[in-house]
């Protein structure tokens, strides 16, 4: 369910820019972390913590392989 709700939410937001996009999407992500038991939060958080910058360098990586 809770790929679906990200789903509709790249659609409707399809006008938005990718940096933007990218700002709503870890947030939804922080949310998700905050529910969860204080052992797997950190470890959450740290997978959110990475930079627009460092997504797109990555995924230009992905994109030129």
């Amino acid at each position: 369910m809770k790929h679906l709700g990200l789903v509709l939410l790249v659609v409707f937001l399809s006008a938005c820019s990718n940096k933007q996009l990218f700002d709503i999407t870890q947030e939804t992500k922080r949310n998700e972390c905050r529910r969860l038991p204080p052992n797997q939060y950190e470890e959450c958080m740290r997978d959110v913590e990475t930079s627009f910058e460092e997504y797109m360098r990555k995924r230009q990586e992905v994109v030129e392989h």
